[in-house]
């Protein structure tokens, strides 16, 4: 197992692929303008972005699939970014 942050070999090659900038994100945000805004500049350098519009629906993603990076709002409403990361980290 490879420590919390450092890619492994296949997520190294995925990156490659996207001339080194993140495939796969997930994108955590309460707000649509910000959401849209941020999607028009992540989708221009080519990768897949999957959106959350609250914590819950991100964890949920976050069982079911893997991303190259996940961008998280810290401030959304009911449960904010820290508690929502802190909930996906392993202790």
């Amino acid at each position: 197992m490879s420590a919390p942050f450092e890619p492994s070999a296949a997520e190294a090659n995925t990156r490659a692929e996207a001339g080194g900038f993140p495939r796969r994100i997930l994108l955590v945000d309460g707000s649509e303008e910000n959401r849209a805004l941020t999607l028009a500049l992540l989708r221009r350098r080519g990768s897949e972005i999957e959106i959350a519009d609250h914590a819950a629906a991100a964890l949920g993603l976050l069982e079911r699939e893997q991303f190259d990076l996940i961008l998280v709002d810290m401030q959304l409403s009911v449960m904010d970014g820290y508690t929502t990361i802190h909930e996906r980290t392993p202790e």
